[in-house]
């Protein structure tokens, strides 16, 4: 009796439930066939393939928009033409890991125009042109990160004022490695085997964690109000030229110039706690005569040979601390002026 009582029981809210579903439930059929959820290539990544742009007399490809930009295998050059020439403002440039490539009597890789502003080059390598690997001497606020720049006829990467070089390896290039204008950064970039010099910045820049290696002339040249830190300068002419004033260099290791480990063409720079190794002739610290109010203080020149330590004429104009020849003392702590706070170092 119990049993049949549970199953008419369950036979009862079953009943409920069904007309209960037929009162209240909707059609299971949708109104319309479903629409496609799934986003155009544009819509996820919205960049544009260079090589699907068209050229002229001057360049194989122009960029005159503004947008994101990049490659989809490497680009080689023509006889009298850029690789690419940008003609807009607010131009993005992924390489996406291949290669501009130039050939003889090309020009440069990637060309600004004038008056363009805000624009970014990354990730690939730029070689064997004419000129220049990338030219943005007149873009003002441009970042150039990720690029090797090799075997350019001029310079590997020219900046325009505020720009920006990081993680970038330029070598081989006839004339600088990466050179810029106004308030520049150069960071974590390797130039080496430069026809003139490593890098250059004119004004209110920063080179910093960088290594300059066995470029013809000059590692390192500033010229007003800069700053040069934690460099790894060696094997060129001249290591670091202050060419004019307001700069600060410090702890820089500069190993095996021929010429000078550290020059100081003009006045009102400091140069405090770098580090000098010379070779077997040269001069570890030059100031020109007559350059001005310059200050040494805390640097070290570790000499070989018949090389001169520092060259402070009398009619310099610079101060420094004492200089103090530690060579073969052992300790030094008894040496006259060895604990002072700003000296400077022969060994």
């Amino acid at each position: 009796m119990l049993r049949q009582t549970t199953i008419t029981l369950f036979m009862i809210i079953a009943l409920i439930t069904l007309c209960w579903a037929s009162g209240f439930a909707g059609s299971l059929e949708p109104l319309n066939p479903p629409g496609s959820t799934m986003k155009t290539l544009d819509q996820v990544q919205p960049w544009t393939d260079i090589q699907t742009l068209a050229g002229d007399a001057n360049a194989t490809y122009i960029i005159n928009k503004s947008g994101a930009y990049y490659l989809t295998s490497n680009i080689v050059g023509e006889n009298g033409k850029n690789g690419i020439n940008v003609m807009a403002s607010g131009v993005s440039i992924n390489l996406n890991g291949f290669s501009l490539i130039g050939v003889s009597g090309s020009l440069t890789g990637i060309y600004f125009e004038e008056d363009t502003r805000d624009g970014s080059v990354n990730n690939g390598m730029v070689r064997n042109w004419g000129q220049n690997g990338i030219d943005a001497s007149n873009l003002t606020a441009v970042r150039v990160t990720d690029i090797i720049s090799d075997g350019n006829g001029a310079y590997g990467i020219k900046l325009g004022s505020d720009g920006l070089a990081s993680k970038c390896l330029v070598r081989e290039n006839s004339e600088w490695g990466i050179a810029g204008q106004n308030n520049c950064l150069i960071l974590d970039c390797v130039a080496r085997d430069n026809g003139f010099g490593g890098f250059r910045l004119f004004s209110g820049g920063i080179i910093k964690d960088c290594v300059a290696e066995a470029n013809t002339s000059v590692g390192i040249s500033m010229h007003y109000e800069g700053s040069v830190k934690n460099c790894l300068v060696s094997f060129n002419g001249t290591g670091i030229i202050l060419e004019k004033s307001g700069n600060d260099v410090r702890n820089n290791s500069c190993i095996s110039n021929y010429t000078n480990g550290i020059l100081l063409k003009d006045k009102r720079n400091r140069v405090d706690s770098n580090m000098v190794a010379t070779r077997s002739s040269g001069t570890g610290i030059k100031v020109e005569e007559s350059s001005g109010s310059n200050i040494l203080l805390r640097n070290t020149v570790v000499l070989d040979g018949s090389a001169v330590a520092y060259d402070i004429p009398p009619g310099s104009g610079a101060t420094y601390g004492p200089i103090v020849d530690v060579t073969g003392t052992g300790d030094i702590s008894a040496v006259s002026n060895a604990n002072h706070p700003w000296a400077n170092f022969v060994h």
